[in-house]
């Protein structure tokens, strides 16, 4: 979770583990946990891990973000995405970033790939947990700011990805009913929408996730339980 540090410029980042019940099309398919510890004083880990089972094939999708915070903004040191099922290999990302050379090195499948970072650059995870930020940082006093931009390597290129805002609506998971902000995530791959229902007063965690590609659902993930 996040909560706000008694000095209202900065934010403090408080570990979690969220576990998720992950449904397709109205029917169970598998589970997802989410988590964020801290490794020691200024490094902390970010991870995904979604198992699912669909028409007798098994499938297991993990992101793995390690990363500090400068400026109270994370800043990624290295990447790891893991995605395999029954029929396949796994296939895996990597990347790895140097902050004194300002250079990101990477590899996907047979592709290798070294690039120029900007300070702002995110991963693939890390630009959620930047929305986050931004929302408990936001002054509602100022007006609602609507739409967040982050830029963001993956596979071997940088586009920006962008939240918008699109509803606050009420949410029934396992874990409970909360209110939230929904926003809507669009990708370089214009065939694919993300939804995310962040819920305020677990400092924007999303409690909800949804995700369409063709304009029908490929996952929807609700909350089930958090700790801590």
């Amino acid at each position: 979770m996040v909560a706000p540090c008694p000095d209202s410029s900065a934010i403090e980042i408080l570990p979690y583990k969220a576990s998720y019940e992950l449904m397709r099309e109205g029917k169970k398919a598998g589970h997802t946990t989410r988590e964020l510890k801290q490794i020691d004083r200024n490094n902390w880990q970010l991870s995904m891990n979604s198992k699912a089972s669909l028409f007798f094939v098994n499938f297991s999708y993990q992101q793995q973000s390690n990363f500090s915070w400068v400026n109270n903004k994370p800043r990624p040191d290295s990447f790891l995405q893991t995605d395999k099922n029954s029929f396949k290999a796994a296939v895996i990302q990597q990347q790895s970033f140097d902050w004194l050379t300002m250079l990101e090195d990477g590899s996907y499948k047979k592709q290798k790939w070294q690039l120029k970072v900007t300070p702002d650059i995110q991963d693939r995870q890390l630009s959620l947990l930047s929305l986050r930020i931004d929302l408990l940082q936001q002054d509602y006093t100022k007006g609602q700011q609507k739409t967040f931009q982050y830029p963001v390597s993956y596979k071997g290129e940088v586009s920006d990805e962008s939240y918008q805002f699109v509803a606050e609506e009420s949410i029934t998971t396992p874990a409970g009913i909360f209110e939230t902000h929904k926003y809507q995530k669009t990708h370089d791959n214009k065939s694919r929408v993300s939804y995310f229902w962040l819920a305020k007063k677990l400092n924007y965690l999303p409690i909800r996730i949804q995700q369409l590609k063709d304009g029908e659902e490929q996952a929807n993930m609700l909350l089930t339980a958090i700790n801590p």
